[in-house]
């Protein structure tokens, strides 16, 4: 029995739909989630945590967000990308607000400092393992102000 050409692509469109109306869902919900981290406080972590998972719909891509989230792995490529916005805002004018790394780039230079800053920030993850996810949603905050300031800066330029 042949199934017309018609009737195949309405199944087809109505899979892709369903799919991202899914998807949608899946990133608000997660988007209302991280909105929450803003009144973050160290006593709500488990709660925090707990709603991650309770919000993010049942799927093996909720099980790999949680589950990349708290590995080192991550860490170490948020420190990465800090260090690269970080560099880029140098580069566009900006300057270090982090009164640690800010003393560091006065010793050893802009370069040096934010490298040094990194190299230690590793060194101390190598410790922790149980809330390394929660250092790494603050990275990523970081990174995602890193981005604003360069083009603020950018912006501000021309």
């Amino acid at each position: 029995m042949d199934v017309p050409p018609c009737a195949i692509r309405r199944q087809t469109c109505g899979a892709e739909n369903a799919a991202r109306n899914y998807a949608r869902g899946a990133v608000s919900q997660l988007k209302g989630a991280l909105l929450q981290l803003s009144t973050y406080s160290a006593s709500q972590e488990s709660s925090l945590y707990s709603r991650l998972d309770r919000e993010l719909p049942k799927t093996c891509v909720r099980k790999l967000f949680l589950k990349t989230l708290n590995t080192r792995s991550s860490f170490i490529l948020l420190q990465v990308l800090d260090l690269l916005t970080t560099l880029a805002a140098f580069r566009a004018g900006g300057f270090e607000v982090n009164p640690l790394v800010a003393s560091l780039t006065i010793h050893f230079g802009r370069v040096g400092g934010v490298v040094l800053s990194k190299m230690i920030a590793v060194l101390l993850m190598l410790g922790v393992r149980r809330r390394l996810w929660v250092v790494n949603l603050f990275y990523i905050g970081v990174i995602c102000w890193n981005v604003i300031v360069v083009i603020a800066l950018v912006l501000r330029r021309h």
